[in-house]
């Protein structure tokens, strides 16, 4: 059996080729799944954060809220340019938490679409 040199470097140098072509692919595929991964990556910190910074404002509006609820039946609070056409409710402990919750909206613009979504 005899072999033809010529053929046989052909072949070599297209396996060659074919293993190159191999390589680069691979490695172009291994950077687009890395660029994918620190995308991937890079989108969920920022959900995070914004999932984190909802969070925080529902708890500073609660809080706010919650002090506001400590309104006692003398309490007076001025009407503030958002709520001037609202006097303040003092003749019961249930109609002064209502003025507070109510002046509170509309000090932070709820009625609006300012407040939380």
């Amino acid at each position: 059996m005899k072999f033809d040199l010529e053929q046989a470097a052909i072949e070599a140098r297209q396996c060659a080729d074919l293993l190159s072509q191999a390589q680069y692919h691979v490695a172009n595929a291994r950077k687009i799944d890395e660029q994918e991964r620190e995308q991937r990556r890079r989108q969920e910190e920022e959900r995070e954060a914004l999932r984190q910074k909802h969070l925080q404002e529902q708890v500073n509006t609660e809080t706010h809220i919650h002090n506001h609820l400590q309104c006692t039946t003398t309490s007076t609070r001025p009407a503030t340019a958002h709520a001037s056409d609202l006097t303040p409710l003092s003749t019961t402990v249930c109609d002064t938490r209502f003025y507070c919750i109510i002046s509170y909206f509309l000090d932070h613009n709820w009625w609006s679409g300012g407040g939380l979504a």
